[in-house]
């Protein structure tokens, strides 16, 4: 979807929509700007500002400017603005003054300044240079209601005794979405006021009015609803109610495409999950079997070492208990002797 800078500065290329929104706002409709008669202007402002002795480059620029011809210059410029901008004011005064600075600065460089006063030099201008008086209009596209400052003034505490003194500067706000009294003398401008007021209004379902479907992709663009943009018919007109519905269709469609696709991402996920449980399960039981036969063979290996430690003490023992017999014989047999000799002294005697 088009960026809503963008595409509202495509629609308001159109020289009769540019008119229609200052004949609208400023002339009840009359026709005041004609449009055959606008001429395209810079839209870019520069000027070196000295604070102190830091120079510093302001580039500001404007979103859309023309020029037209009543007995003399008139510099309309729009700024396309879709949230609020509470210190609007003073941007819209820097933009002015940036742009009378900068005329002031190109009249003065192609001006004979060979025959000029020591004033005129200190100017740098000619004695009587006229500049072109600039017309600036906020164009707000916002869903919420403009509640910024309108006025200089209304950004300022000040007194009743020093409002007099100090210079207001005030905004030409137009609230395209809110502005019930306002009309343009433009069918496409107009359409954008109606469609944009209903949808903000929260009508738009009900609304039979036809729109060109390029002004409701327009809408859908500025209100940033992507359905509704998509839904537009860009090649005829239609009933605002019948794209709204065709807007809730394909929310609809793409709502069920959507869950369809999320109950396909979930059962693959829940497949996926399987897969890898009985995996992991399997590596699991793996794992155990594994460790289970090492226990077992380490345990027949300690069973095998016991049993051999065991049968080793045992024939130890054997012979140990066999050696101790014959010792045992041994003695025996001495002390059978020693007996018989002892019988034989006796004997003797």
């Amino acid at each position: 979807m088009p960026r809503p800078d963008e595409a509202l500065k495509e629609f308001l290329g159109d020289d009769k929509v540019y008119a229609a929104v200052f004949n609208g706002y400023f002339f009840n409709g009359k026709n005041v700007i004609d449009s055959e008669n606008l001429e395209r202007a810079d839209t870019a402002y520069a000027k070196s500002v000295t604070a102190n002795t830091k120079i510093e480059k302001i580039n500001k620029y404007r979103d859309n400017v023309r020029k037209t011809s009543l007995g003399y210059f008139v510099i309309l410029a729009i700024e396309d603005q879709d949230k609020i901008h509470y210190a609007m004011p003073i941007r819209k005064m820097l933009y002015d003054v940036l742009g009378y600075s900068t005329e002031v600065t190109a009249l003065g460089n192609i001006q004979d300044n060979r025959t000029w006063t020591v004033d005129e030099k200190l100017s740098k201008v000619a004695k009587g240079t006229k500049v072109t008086p600039i017309v600036t209009v906020v164009l707000y596209t916002g869903e919420a209601k403009w509640d910024g400052p309108r006025t200089l003034h209304d950004m300022m505490d000040i007194s009743e005794e020093l409002r007099p003194f100090v210079p207001d500067y005030p905004l030409y706000v137009i609230d395209i979405g809110h502005d019930e009294n306002l009309t343009f003398p433009n069918d496409a401008l107009e359409e954008l006021r109606v469609t944009l007021s209903a949808i903000y209004a929260d009508t738009a379902d009900q609304n039979e009015t036809e729109i060109d479907g390029s002004i409701m992709a327009l809408a859908g663009i500025l209100a940033g609803d992507y359905k509704l943009y998509k839904a537009a018919n860009y090649d005829g007109r239609q009933r605002m109610c019948k794209v709204l519905e065709a807007r809730d269709e394909r929310i609809r469609r793409e709502y069920e495409e959507e869950k369809q696709r999320m109950c396909k991402v979930l059962q693959e996920r829940d497949e996926r999950i399987r897969r890898e449980y009985e995996e992991e399960k399997q590596r699991m039981c793996k794992v155990l079997e594994e460790r289970d036969e090492r226990i077992r063979r380490e345990y027949e290996e300690k069973q095998k070492v016991l049993q051999e430690r065991d049968e080793k003490i045992r024939r130890e023992y054997e012979e140990e208990r066999r050696e101790n017999k014959k010792k045992i014989e041994e003695k025996d047999a001495e002390i059978e002797l020693l007996r018989a000799r002892i019988a034989e002294l006796e004997k003797q005697k």
